[in-house]
């Protein structure tokens, strides 16, 4: 039962982690010039309130229950599949801490400091670290984490493979 509790919040996590990121860049593709600086305001205050209530906790979720699936759960933990999940999720953790959420609460409030009139609205960062692209990395990378759990690939590698005897490929024993 603790397995399958695991596994809903995870999806549930991956859902709005997925769901976090998709809104963050079509809010970016609407948002207008910084020189609207009343609306741009608050589109980005609108991404900083996704980034802290719908994208931290998310990941957290998404992160925890993935961890502790694989330290309760030994077939977890031998599937190649849920080693590449995980390396994958640690890129889209760092990502997520590192440029996500850091540049949408910085933008955030520096637009809200030029729609006040405290700083120029040329002082607003824009498009900090290539903001798109690394959203668009983040949605790839989780798109292939889901693909990964349910398709669950069992790849085996060479050495494993079954091997036919000499005997087999020469037709049995004695055939010559």
């Amino acid at each position: 039962m603790l397995i399958k509790s695991l596994k809903i919040l995870h999806t549930l996590g991956a859902i709005g982690l997925t769901g976090a990121v998709a809104v963050h860049l079509i809010l970016l593709g609407i948002a207008p010039d910084p020189e609207a600086i009343q609306e741009y305001a608050v589109i980005r205050g609108s991404i900083a309130a996704i980034a802290n209530w719908l994208l931290l906790p998310s990941l957290a979720v998404v992160f925890l229950s993935g961890l502790l699936s694989m330290a309760l759960y030994a077939g977890f933990r031998q599937a190649g599949w849920v080693w590449i999940k995980g390396i994958l999720s640690f890129s889209i953790f760092s990502a997520t801490l590192a440029f996500i959420h850091g540049n949408a609460m910085q933008t955030a409030a520096a637009a809200e400091a030029a729609a006040a009139g405290r700083i120029g609205v040329d002082e607003i960062p824009r498009y900090v670290n290539n903001e798109p692209l690394v959203l668009w990395v983040v949605l790839i990378i989780c798109i292939a984490n889901v693909v990964l759990g349910v398709w669950r690939p069992r790849w085996r590698s060479y050495l494993d493979r079954p091997r036919r005897s000499v005997d087999a490929e020469q037709g049995g024993a004695g055939a010559s």
